[in-house]
């Protein structure tokens, strides 16, 4: 895989693990109970046009991520307003990925120059779909367990002896353990989850919770006068940081398997 490809499969991955950790929800339909505050993320049972999503990534080398989310599902748009302040040196970032490119800039420089790559994003408007009606059948092989709360619901799935690969791509998995905990609306919506992932050495929490849901979102590209080509010595930086954070993720390819090596 070469650095290009490789920095752009670790940008995303991040966003789509977290988008994919809130869209793979169950549809429950359980009117609010009397007495009890609305749902405020009420969908309706259309798929939102847009979401506002707020995201925190930690390790247990003492790495973290934080980061607010906007999502245009129609115009398969994304904005994010990043904080580095461990892994990438205490840096914050304004991300953007709109019509296959992805752009990076520093939050703290108005008017400075976008750096720029080739991305292929994931399929928002399907994810869109999944936030407002998914099937529970999307999630298996894990066990379950389900509780209510007011008028949310809680679903808990766990599992152990799962492969799990660092996330710059090695090869050699390691077993762990996984924990996915989703929380949805009065009406199935996605509202939160948390993913947990462990081994024996690393420790990564991704916890996403919905900040709102169908307001402007309007996610433009930059002039292509402030343009740049990302630089082959940050991409470098930027793996290099990556590689050290602790992060893992599952492989889900021996996941399915049921195998670990």
């Amino acid at each position: 895989m070469t650095g290009r490809n490789r920095w752009g499969a670790l940008v995303i991955a991040v966003v789509a693990l977290a988008l994919t950790a809130t869209g793979v929800v169950v549809a429950l339909t359980d009117s609010n109970p009397t007495g009890l505050a609305k749902d405020p993320f009420n969908l309706n049972g259309y798929p939102p046009k847009s979401a506002q999503l707020s995201l925190r990534v930690t390790t247990g080398q003492g790495a973290a991520l934080s980061a607010t989310i906007n999502v245009n599902f129609p115009r398969n748009a994304i904005e994010s307003f990043v904080q580095f302040p461990m892994v990438f040196a205490a840096i914050n970032e304004d991300v953007r990925v709109v019509n296959g490119e992805f752009y990076l800039r520093s939050a703290n420089v108005a008017n400075g120059p976008w750096l720029a790559m080739p991305l292929k994003s994931p399929n928002l408007f399907g994810l869109s779909l999944e936030l407002v009606r998914p099937d529970v059948a999307l999630i298996t092989g894990l066990n379950k367990s389900v509780r209510k709360s007011g008028y949310e619901t809680i679903y808990t799935f766990t599992r152990h002896d799962v492969a799990l690969n660092a996330l710059t791509g090695a090869t050699t998995s390691t077993l762990g353990s996984v924990k996915l905990t989703i929380t949805t609306g009065a009406y199935g919506e996605a509202v939160a989850a948390t993913l947990v992932l462990a081994t024996g050495r690393h420790v990564t929490t991704i916890a996403v919770n919905v900040l709102a849901y169908n307001q402007s979102v309007n996610v433009a590209a930059p002039a292509k006068r402030d343009v740049r080509p990302v630089p082959p010595a940050l991409l470098k930086t930027l793996t290099g940081s990556l590689a050290r954070s602790g992060v893992v993720v599952p492989n889900l390819r021996q996941m399915m398997s049921g195998t670990a090596a």
